[in-house]
């Protein structure tokens, strides 16, 4: 159950973000504010235990953070000045800001975008470090995080450049990431915000053959460790793609214990959004399209009671209160306070609405 909150402040400092009922903050980490500055994050790993070991209970916790600096900060380099003041790395993340302003300006003139239009901040519990990223988007590149960090500083503390750490997870903490092919494959169709919609949507297991598990000798890379079965639905998985669905993955799969993490399980991709510069660029009117639960596109929509029926071994033990047993949502436009009418949003002092 999600909903689409609005916090309107004094100055412009208004906050947009998706979140869930009773929080305060957003968890889901996509948020923009009143001046332009568009902010989402994810989480990146830890593949060093003596990391989390020289965590301080100092500092402004992670979830904090975030907020505070999307209320506050009017660039995305100030962005990255609050984020990282009093920040003792315990969330592990890699945020992206984006200036949506200067972003739509350059674009509107054909230009390449300004320097710091795109920086991005990676933190664990014993460094941070943020970057100007805007070459990367002007080299005609989409920026894919694969929840893998990506500056040396970062990727050494966590562990991610030791190869038998890469090894072991079968190349997916590298750089570049050995699930990289289908991201990108997929992003080359994205060319419109409706596209975009769709590429994070995308999901064609077991009918896409760079869906295929790195280990696998199918993969015909460097991660090859066993032998699979040559049934594309055990040798690829629906996990390795922008709406990832684990519920579809087999209860068995023909290889090693190496690839047991992609075996059937109640994980994915649990919602799609999709906006632009333009579609954000009026405070009064951010618009973004999104559409709650698993994607589905290419496949049936998620039940839990016929997952549960065809999976008697996996146990149902978490409650669901107000969420539906099936996850048949349809996508919606929302824009602040668009669960309100044309009335109640020109009386209204701020809120937000449900999606």
């Amino acid at each position: 159950l999600r909903q689409w909150k609005t916090y309107e402040f004094s100055e412009g400092r208004n906050v947009t973000m998706s979140s869930y009922p009773g929080f305060v903050h957003s968890t889901d980490d996509f948020m923009v504010n009143g001046h332009g500055v568009f902010m989402m994050s994810t989480s990146i790993p830890d593949y060093s235990p003596p990391t989390m070991q020289a965590l301080k209970p100092t500092g402004v916790p992670g979830f904090v953070q975030l907020l505070i600096a999307t209320y506050l900060t009017t660039t995305p380099q100030e962005y990255a000045d609050v984020w990282t003041k009093d920040n003792n790395g315990a969330l592990m993340n890699q945020a992206m800001i984006v200036d949506l302003r200067r972003a739509q300006a350059a674009l509107d003139a054909g230009m390449p975008l300004p320097p710091h239009t795109f920086v991005m901040c990676e933190n664990y519990p014993t460094v941070y470090e943020c970057g100007d990223m805007t070459w990367w988007l002007n080299s005609g590149k989409p920026w894919i995080s694969f929840d893998v960090a990506y500056f040396n500083s970062t990727r050494g503390v966590s562990g991610s450049n030791i190869r038998q750490v890469e090894r072991r997870n079968m190349g997916v903490c590298a750089r570049p990431s050995s699930v990289a092919a289908p991201l990108e494959r997929t992003m080359q169709y994205a060319t419109d915000v409706t596209s975009m919609f769709y590429a994070m949507r995308h999901n064609n297991y077991p009918h896409d053959p760079l869906l295929v598990i790195p280990g696998c000798n199918q993969s015909q890379s460097r991660w090859v460790q066993f032998n699979c079965s040559d049934e594309p639905a055990l040798h690829t998985t629906p996990v390795l793609t922008f709406g990832a669905r684990q519920d579809l993955a087999p209860l068995h799969g023909h290889y090693g214990t190496a690839s047991e993490q992609f075996l059937t399980a109640l994980f994915g991709s649990v919602d799609g959004k999709a906006t632009s510069a333009r579609m954000l660029a009026d405070p009064a009117n951010m618009t973004v399209i999104l559409q709650n639960g698993p994607t589905s596109v290419q496949h049936p929509p998620f039940s839990f009671s016929e997952f549960y029926a065809s999976h008697p071994a996996i146990n149902d033990t978490t409650p669901r209160r107000g969420i539906p047993d099936r996850l048949d949502f349809s996508p919606v436009v929302v824009r602040p306070l668009s669960g309100f009418s044309a009335q109640q949003r020109a009386c209204a002092p701020g809120g937000g609405s449900v999606a």
